[in-house]
């Protein structure tokens, strides 16, 4: 066996600079362009301080704005001299700002919108408060899947009237705060979009089954949408490299060749329904049909010097069918408006792993398989009543809720003719919650440029377990509501800022057991779980330059007490608990866009994306603070894209990156990092035949993926077992997309 060669000759640590990880091992050099933390966290600080010196203080874009006073598909073309016109406090954009890049659909024109961002679909509890930051005509999307990319893609660009982005907290819509768009749209005839796409990399098959098409116009008093995708959700990847395997004395053991290989297919179909009567009721009614497929398998070929080969194998498959189903209806009532909402989703998810190893000297194979069947469902009923007293707005809301998983489980030795099924304590089991909030809302504006938004309310909510002898059941009373602020603070600055008393969403299957079969990093379940509550303050910058583009800078603080994490049970078990103390989180984005007009690059545009993470918390096992698990702590991404004037072409570039931080078991420690950035590049025609056409290439510099994992004898305040240093290879990908109309 070769000992393994570190950097010096001074031992280092694999996880260096990080705390609670047990005994010292050699490690390598990580991070975003390969330099040390403080750079990164240098780098960081200079985006902030940039972003506040041109928000407040750059003669330069100052003068340059008084003068001028994604589709994953389709990366985001320029934008250049696109700016809004300001009325009321909101930011008003009109289709034909957008004509010249002949747009298909609603979301064609808001990926275009400088410095906005579309939320993604919130994991709140329930239906809750307004979440994501897209209101369709003034109404908030009912639905958590049929999300609100998904709502505009499906909207053709001749419905469009106007696209209006608003503070939140300026509303009568309580939960939304920052920037907000409000799509407003009218009844047009019969349309359709298509799109189609396929992506090739090396270590992986070729996906030709990505695509989407959507029609949609009036029926009845109302308009329709109907869709079918398997776009978001469908995936090819794969990868391979080798793996070096070495015992606590840094000898090297053994090494694996690594193939993996994933395959994803999420087709939906989704059909909406909007109208509103002569009397000024609004009706809406979605529904979402979900057939998912996961599939795929981790190769390991184990060789050792003087000794015969092991093959190991997992492979895995994971299904998921399901449906949702939402609807919402307002009305006039006494001097207010009532709004009534339902919402229904029930999932199926049946899956199944099996991991073999074979022999080249003919000693016996084994094999093991876990197979598992989880369904789960949520009903929803909500009521939010809203009335006016002068300059002020009330809203009452009231929701029930019932959520449910129930799962089956079983292990077994499939080695032999006959399967032999292993005892699994806490696999078969019903685990379910009855929810029930109510929240008062009261907002008014505090002067011309200054606008509160104020909630108080509670929540009860009943846990249940059954299958565990005979069964467990908890009740909780828990206080919950925000303060919000927005401030106008000119014609082109908007600060908003919020606190909140929030309540998170526990995952119904950290209360069943799990099963790693490779490494038996196993779950015994937890029955006594309790949702996390936190304290969040939120700050939000958002200041437009014009036709030179925007900043946007949010920073938010929490406050996290019954913190999820892996906790230990008895002398060698573990499973997610909640901790004792109170975690803490901050995290500081960063989204800026410049176009480049005014230097003479007519067209062209540059987007800066940046964001910084870290949380602290007691570890369990140690008891002193380490880091959260598996958080990204550190991400950017600056793109140039260049809009060709009087043509059709466009093309771009840009990098992306990320640090995220070690993951933790009581038994296991890992670190994932990349080797580098990764850099794509892109050109697109709008009317290619007819047909909007892009091709890109992605992974250019053929960046690897690398891991450093730690194995202890018992747990990390002992012995190290083994220690695996490895290197996996994607590949450069290549992306062909097609979207038209019909």
């Amino acid at each position: 066996m070769s000992p393994l060669n570190c950097a010096t000759d001074v031992d280092c640590n694999v996880f260096s600079g990080h705390d609670n990880l047990g005994p010292s091992y050699c490690g390598r050099q990580t991070g975003v362009f390969a330099v040390p933390i403080m750079l990164r966290k240098s780098l960081l600080t200079a985006f902030l301080a940039l972003a506040v010196h041109w928000t407040y203080a750059s003669p330069v874009l100052a003068d340059i704005v008084q003068e001028e006073a994604s589709d994953t598909a389709f990366p985001s073309l320029s934008s250049a001299s696109i700016a809004p016109n300001v009325s009321d406090g909101k930011q008003i954009y009109t289709p034909d700002q957008f004509a010249r890049f002949a747009p298909r659909t609603a979301f064609d024109m808001v990926v275009r919108i400088p410095g906005f961002s579309i939320s993604g679909v919130s994991s709140n509890r329930g239906l809750g408060e307004a979440s994501q930051n897209v209101l369709l005509n003034g109404q908030r999307i009912t639905g958590k899947t049929n999300d609100a990319g998904n709502l505009l893609s499906k909207t053709p660009a001749e419905a469009v009237v106007r696209l209006e982005i608003v503070d939140g907290a300026t509303l009568n819509i309580p939960g939304l705060t920052g920037q907000v768009l409000n799509l407003v749209t009218k009844s047009v005839g019969i349309s359709g979009n298509f799109l189609w796409r396929n992506y090739f990399v090396a270590n992986s098959e070729v996906l030709w089954t990505a695509g989407e098409v959507s029609i949609s116009g009036k029926l009845g008093r109302g308009d329709f949408t109907l869709g079918l995708a398997n776009n978001a959700g469908s995936y090819r990847a794969g990868s391979s490299g080798v793996e070096q395997v070495f015992d606590a004395d840094k000898n090297l053991l053994f090494f694996n060749e690594r193939d993996n290989r994933y395959n994803g297919d999420r087709p939906t179909l989704t059909a909406t329904y909007a109208s509103k009567s002569a009397a000024g009721n609004n009706f809406n009614a979605n529904i979402l049909f979900l057939l998912s497929e996961t599939n795929g398998y981790q190769n390991y070929l184990r060789k050792t010097d003087g000794a015969p080969d092991i093959f190991e194998s997992n492979q895995f498959n994971n299904d998921e069918h399901g449906l949702e189903l939402g609807a919402d209806y307002e009305f006039d009532l006494g001097g207010g408006r009532l709004k009534l909402i339902g919402y229904e989703r029930y999932i199926s998810n049946p899956s199944d792993a099996t991991f073999s190893r074979l022999f080249d000297d003919g000693s016996d194979n084994s094999a093991t398989r876990y197979a598992s069947n989880r369904k789960s469902g949520e009903s929803v009923v909500r009521a939010e009543y809203g009335w006016k007293t002068g300059n002020s707005d009330w809203r009452i809301s009231a929701e029930g809720a019932y959520n449910f998983l129930s799962s089956t489980a079983n292990l077994s030795d499939v080695a032999g003719p006959q399967p032999i099924f292993i005892p699994l304590n806490n696999a078969d089991t019903d685990v379910d919650e009855k929810r029930a909030e109510i929240i008062l809302s009261y907002g008014r504006p505090l002067s011309q440029n200054l606008t509160l938004q104020a909630q108080v309310g509670a929540e009860y909510s009943k846990l249940s377990q059954s299958g565990i002898g005979a069964g467990s059941s908890r009740q909780f009373y828990r206080p919950k509501g925000s303060l919000s602020l927005a401030w106008k603070a000119a014609g082109n600055l908007d600060i908003s800022a919020r606190l909140e008393r929030a309540i998170g969403q526990l995952d119904f299957g950290d209360f069943l057991a799990s099963v790693d079969l490779r490494d038996s990093n196993n779950n015994i379940g937890n029955p006594e779980l309790v949702p996390p509550q936190s304290w969040l303050a939120l700050a939000e910058i958002n200041r437009s330059l014009g036709k030179t583009g925007s900043i946007n800078v949010k920073v938010k603080q929490e406050w996290i007490s019954d913190l999820v994490e892996q906790k230990p049970f008895g002398p060698d078990a573990e499973s997610p608990g909640n901790l004792d103390g109170t975690a803490r989180r901050l995290s500081a984005e960063l989204q800026s866009t410049f176009f480049l007009d005014a230097l003479g690059i007519k067209g062209g545009k540059l987007e800066l994306s940046s964001a910084y993470r870290r949380g602290r918390l007691i570890d369990p096992l140690f008891l002193t603070s380490r880091e959260l698990s598996s958080q990204q702590r550190f991400s950017i991404s600056l793109g140039y894209s260049h809009d060709i004037q009087k043509s059709n072409w466009s093309y771009g570039f840009g990098m992306n990156d990320s640090v995220t931080s070690d993951s933790f078991r009581l038994d296991f420690a890992n670190r994932a990092f990349f080797s580098g950035p990764q850099y794509y590049a892109f050109i697109s025609n709008r009317d290619l035949f007819g047909l909007e056409t892009s091709f890109t290439v992605n992974n250019i510099s053929n960046r690897r993926e690398l891991y450093d994992q730690i194995l202890y004898v018992g747990r990390r305040d002992g012995d190290i077992s083994q220690v695996r240093s490895g290197t996996l290879k994607t590949g450069i990908g290549a992306s062909l997309a097609v979207k038209g109309e019909f």
